[in-house]
């Protein structure tokens, strides 16, 4: 038996609704996943892409995209593409995974404005996401170093 997940952000009644998600395909999903669809059906946003947009779920908010460029200047290199990565799969896992209410576009922004502050003070570091966020004592320094209160 295969356990379908749902993604649990808000819709419009009238929009075309991201792909669910099949546990059978682990826990991460294929770089073709599609994140957010335009309103004639076809894919806006697939799981690879380093921003996901949902204009379509959230019409009244200007700034409907997350942007998982967490760099302020630069260029994308292979850790920065490493930590985006990790970045989408925290992102995918709070839609995906979730119980209860959907969630709307503003926590979505703000949880990946937590994130990219995290992965900014990981490059800093040379770590991973998931290196400062396991461990207690990197995870603190971070929140005396460069959290915003956020």
């Amino acid at each position: 038996m295969n356990t379908l997940f749902e993604p649990k952000v808000n819709i419009p009644y009238d929009s075309a609704g991201p792909d669910v998600f099949c546990a059978a395909e682990g826990f991460i999903p294929p770089n073709s996943h599609v994140i957010s669809r335009c309103r004639n059906g076809k894919p806006a946003s697939l799981f690879a892409d380093v921003m996901w947009d949902f204009s379509e779920y959230s019409p009244n908010n200007p700034r409907s995209k997350l942007n998982f460029a967490y760099w302020e200047t630069g260029t994308e290199t292979a850790s920065r593409k490493a930590r985006s990565f990790e970045s989408r799969r925290i992102v995918f896992a709070l839609i995906w995974y979730k119980d209860g209410a959907p969630l709307s576009f503003g926590t979505l922004y703000n949880y990946l404005s937590a994130l990219n502050a995290t992965a900014r003070y990981a490059e800093r570091e040379n770590l991973s996401l998931a290196e400062v966020l396991s461990n207690v004592r990197i995870f603190m320094e971070f929140i005396t170093s460069s959290a915003s209160g956020r």
